[in-house]
């Protein structure tokens, strides 16, 4: 990475990530590195995640449009990732109402988390409509 002086080797194993995925970011074939990766890539290298998976704004911005959330920090960065995506916002604010966890369990957690609340929100019909074929 330029901006930090390191080849492709050395960021993903700073990282912990595949040096393969280090190359699809530099390549500009983010849409295939899933979000927990991005995240990653963008900690390690003290860059933005939007600037990381998307090229605008300020690389080093790193805090750019993550909301505050002392309790569970790992979850403000995972739903700024969300948003950037374009996810389901109402996966997202299910994932914003969990509290009562211990400690925080990490991005991986959340971001696993607001993709299933994502599928669960795709499957229920929408209030009024019936998914039954009509009577013959």
């Amino acid at each position: 990475m330029e901006l930090r002086g390191w080849n492709a080797t050395k960021w993903s194993r700073l990282a912990g990530v595949s040096r393969g995925h280090v190359r699809l970011t530099i390549e500009n074939e983010r849409e295939s590195i899933e979000t927990k990766t991005l995240i990653a890539l963008a900690d390690t290298a003290g860059v933005s995640v939007e600037w990381l998976a998307t090229g605008r704004g300020d690389p080093l911005s790193i805090n750019l449009r993550i909301a505050d959330d002392s309790k569970y920090p790992s979850r403000a960065k995972a739903i700024a990732a969300a948003r950037l995506l374009e996810l389901d916002e109402r996966a997202i604010a299910s994932v914003l109402e969990v509290s009562g966890l211990s400690a925080d369990p990490g991005a991986e957690y959340w971001l696993s988390l607001i993709r299933t609340k994502q599928l669960e929100h795709a499957n229920v019909a929408p209030v009024g409509k019936s998914t039954r074929k009509g009577k013959r």
